[in-house]
């Protein structure tokens, strides 16, 4: 099934490990629309990204990094993310910001209790 399209300019090695990784993303697909799950793409990759960063957590100019997006866009799926989108209305409640105790600019992006029990359910499915 995805072997036609991983084929597309990829060395045999590469492809298998593209393919394992489509392989992945498709399964993670379902157990989204099994849970009827309406986040979008680049949400869900921001919030796996904080999550992969543990209770240390990540700032958001490391978050734009790691992803290779820029802050602004970042800032919106963290916004929506958060208790309170860019709108003024309730978010999702999955990501929480505190203050950086060295540098009281910086704030510091983790998973909330809700998110947690999100990406749980999500691993379940």
């Amino acid at each position: 099934q995805f072997t036609n399209f991983i084929s597309c300019g990829i060395g045999k090695g590469k492809g298998r490990a593209m393919e394992t990784r489509l392989k992945h993303m498709h399964q993670l697909v379902k157990k989204l629309r099994k849970l009827k799950v309406n986040v979008p793409l680049g949400q869900l990759d921001v919030l796996f990204t904080v999550a992969s960063a543990g209770e240390a957590g990540t700032t958001l100019t490391k978050l734009s990094e790691d992803l290779d997006i820029g802050q602004g866009s970042c800032s919106r799926f963290l916004s929506a993310l958060g208790a309170i989108n860019r709108h003024h209305e309730p978010g999702l409640g999955l990501i929480q910001a505190a203050e950086d105790p060295l540098e009281r600019r910086r704030k510091i992006l983790t998973l909330t209790k809700k998110g947690q029990d999100y990406l749980k359910s999500l691993g379940e499915a």
